[in-house]
């Protein structure tokens, strides 16, 4: 009799805690994820678009975050994420995360200005190109608009100055190219960061330095409109392409 009492009373509390582990609350089994997204000025950033990527499954989660730059992801798996904030005009934000069953983080990213590119095509020539600048009428136009615009304004040429085909090299058929890496200034000037161009893989020098050279000098003479965040002038990287060809 004392053994068949026993037996139901095992029986009874495996099924208790069979069905403690059933109604168990989700928010205790999973996590939650939630933030703000500002940029680099420190205001909000609105409507961020934001990703959650499971790394072991590879499985995705996204949403848009709201007007105050708010976001939240609600009954989370634990695991291994990738996380990632995006907005156009803005570099992607990527950062790994661990979250753990009831975690309950909260998360700060902040948005950096993207980059703009310029492309330009220098052909074998022995003519000196003249400087092309905007003319007031436009410059004009150009700035009322700018006043009109929203969080970025995007850089604006107002001067241009195309390179010079170096004597060097000239008639000779000779191609090649070089990347400027570098920053339009508050003040309109272009400041060259790096220079890349093709290298000699035995000498480890640059091949033809006065195609560098050339690009350089001629990137000294640009001016712009700078790029405006929340109405206020910043810095903003540049990537420029200069080709040399026949």
């Amino acid at each position: 009799m004392f053994r068949v009492a026993m037996s139901r009373l095992t029986n009874l509390g495996l099924t208790l805690i069979a069905l403690l582990t059933v109604t168990l609350p989700a928010a205790a089994q999973t996590a939650q994820l939630t933030g703000t997204v500002t940029d680099q000025s420190g205001q909000v950033v609105q409507n961020p678009g934001l990703t959650l990527i499971n790394r072991a499954t590879g499985e995705r989660s996204s949403l848009t975050g709201d007007d105050a730059g708010r976001f939240e992801f609600g009954e989370v798996e634990p695991g291994e994420y990738g996380f990632i904030a995006t907005k156009p005009g803005f570099e992607r934000q990527f950062r790994r995360l661990s979250l753990a069953a009831g975690e309950q983080r909260e998360e700060e990213l902040v948005l950096r200005l993207g980059s703009v590119e310029e492309t330009i095509n220098v052909t074998d020539t022995n003519e000196t190109p003249p400087p092309v600048t905007m003319s007031a009428d436009e410059l004009a136009r150009h700035r009322e608009n700018r006043t009109r615009g929203g969080t970025i304004v995007p850089p604006i040429k107002i001067r241009d100055q195309s390179p010079v085909f170096p004597a060097s090299v000239r008639g000779s058929g000779f191609e090649g190219k070089v990347l400027l890496d570098g920053l339009v200034r508050t003040d309109g000037t272009v400041e060259v960061l790096r220079i890349l161009a093709e290298v000699d893989p035995v000498t480890m020098t640059t091949v033809y330095p006065d195609i560098a050279r050339a690009a350089v000098e001629a990137v000294g003479g640009w001016r712009y409109e700078p790029t405006l965040l929340h109405g206020v002038p910043v810095d903003t990287r540049i990537t420029i392409n200069v080709n040399f060809q026949p």
